[in-house]
């Protein structure tokens, strides 16, 4: 499956985010940088730890505050709720 995009609320505004599909996973990518992972649950959506994560074509991500950057997002104040139906969504409409 190719990478696609999807877009959530944090703080306030909208946040773009590359989904990267795995075999068992998605990996989560924000400006060229893997920021986390998640994976469908029998109970719902849940992160993967980030020394879980394989990495391959893009490296963690690294933070570099900036005059006009955002803010870093940091994934526990992201609701994996948010991004879990998001991901859901795009996959209904590419089917």
């Amino acid at each position: 499956m190719e990478p696609f995009n999807i877009t959530i609320n944090h703080l306030g505004s909208d946040l773009t985010l590359t989904v990267i599909p795995t075999e068992n996973y998605y990996r989560l990518a924000y400006f060229g940088g893997i920021i986390g992972a998640v994976k469908k649950e029998e109970l719902g959506w849940a992160w993967i730890p980030e020394h879980e994560i394989e990495i391959s074509e893009l490296p963690l991500y690294e933070y570099k505050m900036g005059v006009n950057d955002p803010e870093k997002p940091e994934l526990h104040q992201i609701s994996i709720f948010e991004i879990g139906l998001a991901i859901e969504t795009e996959l209904k409409e590419k089917n």
